[in-house]
């Protein structure tokens, strides 16, 4: 289940956020020119919610159902 997209600020990226509840969260980060999957990750027992990358790209954050948020240097993504 899908429950937050979010394209990066250059538009190069799409973040996909969710899950399945009470199994797993999941993020997906999808290369848009090749409309590709570049990483999936999955992120505790819940799903994730809302999405939001920073002003400059350099980070993704989203939250989760376990009252956690993630942040994530997008220069890991690849």
């Amino acid at each position: 289940r899908v429950t937050a997209l979010e394209f990066s600020p250059d538009g190069t990226t799409l973040a996909a956020v969710g899950g399945t509840p009470a199994l797993f969260g999941e993020v997906q980060f999808w290369d848009v020119p090749s409309r590709s999957l570049r990483m999936s990750a999955t992120f505790g027992s819940d799903t994730l919610f809302g999405a939001a990358f920073s002003g400059d790209g350099k980070y993704f954050a989203c939250g989760g159902a376990d009252n956690r948020a993630r942040i994530l240097k997008t220069e890991d993504l690849s």
